[in-house]
């Protein structure tokens, strides 16, 4: 997993395999860029002092889990998980 210090004080943990984008206005973008599963959807998020909102859920997440502490955790989808360690690049 990697983390992130997102804005307004919001924390994310990230699978490896996943690409985060982000800005100062608290909008998040994140992307897994495997091309084998057709489209590369984004989990958009947009984040303020106290909210969180998402945007889109695309296909290969399973889970996002936001704690009262503003910590966002992002789990991928089973297939996912095994397509990755069938190719070994999953960290």
């Amino acid at each position: 997993m990697n983390t992130f210090n997102l804005a307004y004080g919001w924390t994310l943990h990230a699978p490896k395999v996943l690409s985060v984008l982000t800005n100062e206005f608290g909008e998040v973008g994140i992307l897994y860029s495997e091309k084998n599963f057709g489209d590369t959807q984004a989990l958009l998020l947009r984040l303020s002092e106290e909210t969180l909102s998402m945007n889109s859920i695309p296909h290969h997440i399973e889970k996002v889990e936001v704690s009262l502490k503003k910590v966002i955790t992002i789990s991928l989808s089973q297939f996912i998980i095994e397509w990755e360690k069938e190719n070994k690049t999953l960290k």
